[in-house]
């Protein structure tokens, strides 16, 4: 057998056994625990059931069913906990262990909700996280954060740190304890409410159905967040809500008075004066 024979053997068997050994896909993250019907959609289009320990991947759907919720816990050590009745896109997580610019995330909010305590992806480059659906974008500032889409638009609650809502008409900044709402309208700029919507408000006091605890508090969480929070909150209103730490629900931060009715999605709710970015 030639030279040349021998090294095409050679080649075509390494690329036999290198898919099973060299080429598995990386983890973008991994399920802490689910309830109800909560699944993954791969590259595939295959819908397959998610439980506890499973990984999930970059470019993964996580959906889930009515009355059901999930918590991940993602490769930067982030969490992200996705509501009931929800679609959640892993368009890019890439994160390799070291802060070296080549860590991304962006996430596709496809519908529902889902509350996220942000991990080593953005804390140095706050570009590198991006939270988005078809028409607005959510950036952040090292946080704790919860967003919802659905027919009206784009809501942003913030517990700690820091978000943004991006829109075609323009910028708003959400600061601890704040709520801001993005319409689709293009013509209407992203504006903060003055009081947090009767639906949001519901899954944060509801105990049956609505959605996950992110999981219990340890040092390094508490850590992480106030590092990052740091710059982010120089210069906030101290009247703002007081940080809630992980292991506490979104109800725990006491906004039971501060209900409204849901935004009929025909007009905007109740908005403060907007804040355009030129």
């Amino acid at each position: 057998m030639s030279n040349l024979r021998i090294a095409a053997a050679v080649v075509a068997g390494c690329l036999m056994v290198m898919p099973r050994f060299g080429w598995s896909q990386e983890a973008a993250g991994h399920i802490l625990w689910a309830f109800g019907q909560v699944e993954r959609v791969g590259a595939d289009g295959v819908a397959k059931p998610l439980a506890k320990g499973d990984a999930v991947f970059e470019g993964d759907v996580i959906r889930s069913a009515a009355g059901s919720h999930a918590q991940l816990v993602m490769s930067d050590e982030a969490l992200v906990a996705v509501r009931a009745e929800s679609s959640v896109k892993l368009t890019k997580y890439s994160y390799h262990g070291v802060e070296d610019g080549t860590e991304r995330a962006i996430i596709d909010l496809l519908k529902g909700g889902l509350r996220s305590v942000t991990g080593a992806i953005g804390r140095t480059n706050k570009d590198s996280y991006q939270l988005r659906n078809d028409m607005h974008v959510i950036g952040i500032r090292g946080t704790d954060h919860e967003t919802y889409a659905n027919e009206a638009g784009t809501f942003s609650r913030v517990t700690m740190g820091g978000t943004y809502i991006q829109a075609p008409a323009g910028r708003v900044e959400v600061a601890p304890g704040q709520v801001a709402f993005a319409s689709r309208h293009n013509d209407l700029a992203p504006m903060r409410l003055e009081h947090t919507p009767e639906f949001m408000q519901v899954a944060a006091l509801s105990r049956g159905n609505t959605g996950p605890k992110l999981r219990g508090p340890s040092a390094s969480d508490e850590r992480r967040l106030q590092k990052s929070a740091e710059p982010a909150t120089a210069g906030v209103s101290t009247t703002a809500a007081a940080p809630v730490m992980p292991s506490q629900t979104v109800g725990d931060t006491k906004l039971e008075n501060r209900v409204v009715k849901s935004p009929d999605p025909s007009k905007p709710p109740r908005l403060s004066p907007p804040i355009r970015v030129k």
